[in-house]
């Protein structure tokens, strides 16, 4: 028997729309992966386990699943927003 679910999850789309999110995403690998964690919650994995089956940390799936809740699918998307500030300064 599965453990009761620690957090609960937003349902921002559908089973078959997830479905076929899943299907025009393909190319995108990162995407993909967090497609497959939230599937896997959908499909009523506890958080550990989606998190097992999706290769990730449990804190990692947390973020995933707040970022779902929030935003839907595009909370899953990569945020590459600005670059490192350099360590090191302009060599004189």
């Amino acid at each position: 028997m599965g453990r009761k679910r620690e957090k609960e999850i937003i349902k921002h789309a559908t089973l078959e729309d997830l479905n076929k999110k899943i299907k025009t995403e393909e190319n995108s690998v990162r995407v993909l992966k967090r497609l497959y964690f939230i599937w896997f919650l959908y499909k009523g994995d506890s958080i550990r386990d989606a998190c097992e089956k999706a290769n990730i940390t449990e804190p990692t799936g947390y973020s995933r699943l707040d970022s779902w809740n929030k935003q839907g699918y595009s909370g899953l998307l990569p945020n590459f927003s600005g670059d490192l500030k350099p360590k090191l300064g302009d060599p004189e």
